[in-house]
């Protein structure tokens, strides 16, 4: 018998008319009832905050696809899929797994929880991965070429050993890709995501060396590769048009340590791998990804700029995933940039079918932006006519099909954590040539930052990060603190009832007003019974027009934890 799918759609299966068609709806309904249940039952116990998915494992074999194959899966046959799936036009795309009862994903082989948590410091913020790029006590020796990809570059091994792959910026656009690789690839660390040691290093021509053997292949692989001698080295380099003030620029990344066993795929999970049991399309880690991707324009989000790779002995080992290549971010690309990138798909059949059927009149959104002609180092980057709910990658992505608003705001969360500061900071490990670029690109991060912040906490009250104390429950108001909602004065609510593990209970106690977010349960707790051991308190604010909520928190009577959090 073939076990059927939830996320396995009509389209992706022959059927044998109408009678077949309801039966596998019944059973897709039937299936889907995991995703579609509430939430779990309470428990007094430690809120989980690490996944436990680093037991040893065998070796898994390599599952990367031909590329072509991957882009059509994502592009067309998964499309067709969604939309073609009788469940997502009942339920969407289900409530999203690996989260904890807070809410919050916890750490694992897919992410670790850095900023929304915490702050970070400078040094934690410019370090990210790692602080060094590659050792320049000894020339670089080139040992091999650039493999995949549409820009130039090479394998060198530096002084300490170590193996780093040199990228350059498409020739027409100098120093705006490799720039924006750096910056992106230190926030999407500081949001918790595995990356490589990606920094700009700036060297002489003296820094490099050929290798026996070494070749390199030509500008989008025309001409089949190129045999390197130190004769020729120099017109190599001088076609990259990455030399600024007598050096040349470049992003250097570290090849991870490990054995590379393919990419991590946007839909299903590795059946080698006992320790991946969640689809990666309902994992919240992958799915809120869709929102810092927008944030900082990350169009070409897709599999094979994903990398698994087996940490340990074999057999002793396990697989961790990293996101890696950010070179398509913050309105650039390895290849060439266009303003309708981040608003529609490469194949964008929506868009496409309203051009036809106005015969090319539409107006789209992306005609206004203009690129920044005075700056050249920047893409086409802006904030305006910004809307993340309306966001699109190059290739269609499972995983984003399936964010919702509890997985945005999740991601918002962490995206609104970031300060002004700190986006100068990271924007600054770009070094970039003009300082009027760093302004751009970090006034643009800036006002993305707060149409996400604005978007999402609108739809959910950012009521968050709750504290039991001796006398108090205290929390935090995102919205206010981070300054969402300047000029205005929040006034809070709440109410109280005993609830049992279903979080079942009699009637709520009536409203009480408050100016802060802090109410003191301790008439509620002594409420509590052997049956209803658990205390509920929801909490509302109101910021001038309406109340927004309820966020529900809940307290565990005997131990004073807490335990959940809905909202």
């Amino acid at each position: 018998m073939v076990a059927v799918s939830p996320f396995q759609s009509c389209a992706e299966r022959p059927l044998k008319g109408i009678l077949a068609t309801s039966i596998l709806m019944l059973g897709l309904l039937a299936a889907w009832q995991p995703a579609m249940a509430g939430p779990a039952p309470l428990r007094d116990a430690p809120v989980v905050w690490y996944a436990d998915d680093m037991n040893p494992i065998p070796v898994p074999k390599d599952n990367e696809q031909p590329l072509l194959k991957s882009e059509y899966s994502a592009t067309i046959s998964r499309p067709i899929a969604r939309a073609f799936n009788p469940v997502r036009w009942i339920q969407g795309g289900g409530t999203a797994l690996v989260v904890n009862s807070l809410g919050e994903v916890p750490n694992s082989t897919f992410f670790t929880n850095r900023m929304g948590l915490r702050s970070l410091s400078v040094e934690e913020l410019t370090t990210g991965p790692g602080a060094d790029g590659p050792d320049l006590s000894e020339p670089w020796t080139i040992i091999g070429a650039k493999m995949g990809g549409v820009s130039m570059g090479f394998r060198i091994k530096d002084a300490s050993g170590q193996v780093w792959l040199l990228k350059f910026d498409p020739p027409d656009h100098p120093g705006q890709s490799i720039r924006a690789g750096v910056v992106s690839n230190l926030i999407v660390n500081a949001c918790g995501y595995h990356t490589p040691v990606d920094r700009l290093v700036i060297f002489d021509r003296e820094h490099l060396q050929v290798g026996e053997g070494a070749s390199i292949r030509a500008v989008r692989g025309v001409g089949g590769d190129l045999q390197l001698t130190e004769a020729n080295l120099d017109s190599v380099l001088q076609a990259t048009n990455s030399f600024f003030a007598g050096q040349y620029h470049a992003l250097a990344s570290k090849f991870l340590s490990g054995k590379p066993v393919g990419v991590v795929r946007a839909k299903g999970k590795r059946k080698d791998d006992p320790n991946d049991t969640v689809p990666h399309e309902m994992r919240r880690d992958w799915r809120g990804l869709r929102i810092i991707c927008s944030w900082i324009n990350h169009i070409d989000m897709k599999d094979a700029n994903s990398l698994a790779m087996y940490i340990g002995e074999p057999g002793e080992g396990y697989v961790k995933r990293y996101l890696i290549d950010f070179a398509s971010t913050l309105g650039t690309s390895g290849a060439e940039s266009f303003a309708k990138f981040g608003f529609e798909h490469g194949l964008d059949f929506q868009a496409t079918t309203r051009r036809i059927f106005t015969f090319g009149l539409s107006h789209d959104d992306w005609q206004e932006i203009a690129w920044p002609e005075h700056l050249s180092e920047v893409g086409f980057w802006s904030s305006e006519r910004f809307d993340p709910t309306k966001w699109r990658s190059i290739s269609p992505q499972s995983s984003f099909a399936n964010c919702d608003d509890h997985d945005a705001y999740w991601a918002t969360k962490i995206i609104s954590s970031f300060t002004d500061e700190d986006l100068r900071i990271l924007v600054e490990q770009g070094h970039y040539q003009d300082e009027r670029s760093v302004d751009w690109i970090t006034t643009h991060l800036t006002a993305r930052r707060d149409i996400i912040a604005r978007t999402w906490f609108d739809r959910l009250a950012p009521l968050d990060f709750f504290v039991h104390g001796e006398d108090a429950l205290t929390g935090h108001d995102l919205g206010a603190e981070r300054g969402v909602y300047p000029d205005t004065t929040p006034q809070y609510r709440w109410r109280v009832r005993p609830v049992d593990a279903e979080r079942s209970g009699d009637d709520w106690s009536a409203w009480t007003d408050a100016s802060t977010l802090a109410m003191d349960p301790t008439s509620g707790l002594a409420a509590c019974s052997d049956d209803q051991p658990f205390l509920a308190i929801s909490w509302q604010v109101n910021r001038g027009d309406q109340w927004q909520g309820p966020v529900t928190v809940y307290l565990a009577s005997r131990s004073g934890r807490i335990v959940a959090v809905d909202r």
